[in-house]
């Protein structure tokens, strides 16, 4: 039998204007998107974390009794202490440094903003002009605001399972400074979703490390809850006039990564609607020069 997962969410204070538009059915807005967890040796060996876990180091212990850190809060609203990290570095060019790893990792489940006919294949940013996109901008503000945890074997109600999870935060080790803070978090996921919505081809636009262009794909709000990658510089107060930005859009590598048949698809078009089967999900978060971002890879792909 299942064992229902026991994660934390919290929910951010966005404005008073976010809490008249909220969904009176809080507790189905809410649901634990972890519907239980598979046995160890069940979990799937792939796919692995994109950014590598630091060696393990020897002196664990000692570097524990070293630190002068009492509890914190992480960004789910859990209790964090030095002790139940699963591995504390330090940084050679700065030995009052020091890094904490933890077994799990953030995301957020709601659903997207974008919808396709509105935007015309904007796939990054939403233009509040009028009270009404106001308050429907802050009504994803405040679902995207529930942060939830995820470790290794847990399964989403979406069918995934996460083959691996990591969390570090930063602690300068000084009475003076502040609480630790979040430094990259990810995980990763084995199992395929179907996904509609619209994928960008940015053929001139792309790094040179892209030989025909860079692929995007925006989930729409036709999906109902998808995954995403934690993201809390969203999650503050947006005004008339404003454009917020959103956050369930995936890097599908470049178009060469797809079969012939399947780059004739979107080979002609900066902007297709399609649906997608995606896998080798990854949900990404750094705090140190590198872009929050999710990444798959397509399986299947049909124009809308």
């Amino acid at each position: 039998m299942k064992n229902k997962k026991n994660t934390k969410l919290i929910s951010t204070l966005l404005t008073a204007a976010v809490f008249l538009t909220a969904c009176s059915d809080t507790a189905n807005q809410y649901a634990d998107p972890i519907i239980g967890t598979v046995p160890q040796g069940d979990i799937p060996s792939e796919p692995k974390l994109i950014q590598d876990r630091s060696p393990k180091n020897e002196n664990r212990e000692e570097l524990m009794n070293i630190i002068s850190l009492e509890n914190f809060t992480g960004a789910a609203g859990e209790t964090l202490t030095a002790e139940t990290a699963v591995n504390i570095t330090t940084d050679d060019t700065a030995p009052q440094n020091y890094l904490l790893e933890y077994d799990h990792a953030y995301f957020t489940y709601a659903e997207p903003i974008y919808d396709r006919e509105r935007s015309g294949g904007d796939n990054g940013t939403f233009d509040i002009t009028t009270p009404e996109l106001l308050d429907k901008y802050n009504l994803y503000l405040k679902n995207k605001s529930a942060i939830y945890t995820v470790k290794a074997g847990d399964k989403l109600e979406n069918g995934l399972i996460c083959t691996d999870a990591v969390t570090s935060y930063v602690y300068v080790n000084d009475a003076e400074k502040a609480a630790p803070r979040l430094h990259h978090s990810e995980a990763a996921f084995s199992g395929e979703l179907t996904l509609s919505g619209t994928i960008r081809y940015e053929e001139n636009e792309s790094p040179p490390s892209f030989e025909k262009g860079l692929l995007t794909f925006t989930a729409d709000s036709a999906n109902g809850k998808v995954p995403a990658e934690y993201r809390p510089e969203m999650l503050h107060e947006y005004s008339l006039n404003e454009t917020g930005l959103y956050g369930e859009f995936f890097r599908l590598g470049n178009i060469s990564d797809l079969t012939e048949e399947q780059a004739k698809v979107i080979a002609n078009n900066e902007f297709t609607d399609v649906q997608i089967t995606i896998k080798n999900i990854h949900l990404f978060y750094g705090d140190y020069g590198y872009t929050p971002l999710q990444t798959a890879e397509i399986t299947d792909i049909k124009v809308l």
